[in-house]
């Protein structure tokens, strides 16, 4: 499988790699920088093993891809072994006897962080509320919550908290330019954007479509093929009609700004950034995209083709072709019937944006289209999907049952 370059920091020390896209970040960690304080048990996101930071909020690394946490920061258990609070935390759990085999401590331990530094006053059922989500088969749970409740009552959160922003170097953490051994990455340029403003994107290189969800739509505009044309040429306008899109940045032909889309109780919000090439001869153009949001850990990297047509004398129709990959914890909802839905919804809702923009004339260039709303996948369709998966997990699960063998009535 093709490997992609991956550029991250890892307990404070700028990593970069080269990954297979299927790798999930808790792999990466232990087998890649040999980080194996990270346990792997479930690797389904329920028992809390893998707990890591990435950006400061708590993660599940099984079930975040590494390609994912591009430019993101990543602390694992091992960047806690000078940290005050967390040192607090392992002698509360020595004293309550929170841990057996140690397994799950680990994770247990970096959830045990994040719920001090968020509820510093926390309570015994707060506390148990938040530890829904860490499994130990061992201890019945009255140790680690009481050790937390310790650390809580002690006044450890006021005192100690430290926000998980740029983590020391753990002890034995990989040196910054230990690359895969096959092919060495190219120095990032002394000018190089920071991580809280994205870095341009490098467009040298085409977008690999293969295996890349793809969607055609169209549709037709009461405005001559030239309008047209010369307003998709403007792309402060454009970007303006695209629901959910707010552009802070428009140099030549690349722009950056944020997309919002609302799925359900979901709500993403990418970074994005985008390059537009286009043919005058042909009426076509194409935008090549790519955006991070860095809540979910989810990244999407999009090739948008359009093509201007002469409907009639004064209209025009124009056709969207789009592919386009997500990774991340959304990538679930990248399956065929919400896709269709999500390109049902932003084409009609751009057309109409385009039309009244072009209708507009002259009279108000720079102003906001009617729906500029951030786009929602209806949760009625998300239920749908969400009972679907389920049945269908249970009827893997029932395939794999061994079917029992009758017993013989001489047997006891």
């Amino acid at each position: 499988m093709t490997e992609h370059p991956i550029s991250l920091t890892v307990n404070g020390a700028a990593t970069r790699a080269w990954v297979e896209p299927r790798t999930s970040l808790g792999d990466f960690l232990r087998e890649d920088r040999r980080l194996t304080g990270l346990h792997l048990a479930c690797e389904h996101g329920v028992c809390g093993a893998c707990n890591v930071y990435v950006d400061g909020a708590l993660s599940r690394s099984c079930t975040v891809l590494a390609v994912a946490c591009e430019d993101l920061e990543v602390a694992t258990i091992e960047a806690f072994d000078d940290d005050a609070l967390m040192a607090a935390l392992r002698q509360a759990f020595s004293r309550a006897h929170a841990l057996q085999c140690g397994y799950c401590t680990p994770g247990m331990l970096m959830s045990a962080r994040d719920i001090v530094t968020r509820f510093p006053d926390a309570d015994e059922a707060t506390i148990r509320r938040e530890l829904a989500g860490n499994l130990c088969r061992c201890t019945g749970y009255a140790g680690i919550v009481r050790a937390i409740l310790d650390v809580v009552q002690s006044g450890a959160g006021h005192r100690l908290a430290t926000p998980v922003a740029a983590p020391q170097p753990a002890h034995g953490a990989p040196a910054p330019d230990s690359l895969h051994p096959r092919q060495a990455m190219p120095a990032s340029p002394p000018e190089a954007a920071s991580a809280a403003e994205p870095a341009a994107l490098d467009m040298a290189a085409p977008v690999d479509t293969a295996g890349m969800t793809r969607v055609s739509r169209h549709f037709d505009l009461p405005v001559p093929a030239d309008r047209v044309w010369d307003f998709f040429g403007d792309l402060p306008r454009v970007s303006r009609c695209m629901p959910g899109m707010e552009v802070e940045h428009v140099e030549g032909d690349r722009l950056r700004g944020k997309m919002t889309v609302k799925a359900g109780p979901i709500r993403a919000v990418f970074d994005a950034q985008a390059h537009v090439t286009r043919d005058p001869a042909a009426r076509r153009g194409t935008v090549h995209c790519r955006g991070v949001d860095r809540i979910t850990r989810t990244q999407v990297v999009c090739e948008l083709g359009y093509a201007l047509a002469d409907a009639a004398s004064d209209a025009t129709s124009v056709r969207i072709d789009a592919a386009f990959r997500l990774a991340g914890r959304l990538a679930e909802f990248s399956r065929a019937d919400v896709v269709q839905a999500l390109a049902d919804q932003l084409t009609a809702r751009f057309a109409a944006n385009v039309a009244h923009q072009l209708t507009q004339g002259d009279q108000a260039p720079a102003g906001a289209p009617p729906d500029g709303g951030e786009l929602r996948l209806p949760l009625a369709l998300l239920a749908r999907q969400f009972v679907s998966t389920l049945a269908a997990r249970a009827w893997r699960v029932l395939r794999r049952q061994p079917t029992q063998r009758p017993r013989n009535e001489d047997e006891s």
